[in-house]
């Protein structure tokens, strides 16, 4: 199922990669994460990049850098 593919893609993920823990904060009437100024200089980010947010399942998501 494609519940059962996206959980299957995000164990995969966390075993490859690091992460950060980070609190969200708010902005008019969403919400923010900041990113870590290493992962902003290794994955070549700058404001006004657009990324997508990919949902895996209901604890998470996968945010990407948009390729268009």
């Amino acid at each position: 199922s494609m519940v059962a593919n996206m959980e299957s893609r995000t164990n995969e993920i966390k075993r490859r990669i690091f992460g950060f823990k980070r609190a969200l904060a708010t902005s008019g009437n969403g919400l923010v994460i900041r990113i870590p100024a290493d992962l902003v200089e290794y994955l070549h980010l700058k404001e006004g990049t657009n990324v997508r947010i990919v949902p895996v399942n209901h604890k998470g998501f996968i945010v990407e850098k948009d390729r268009t």
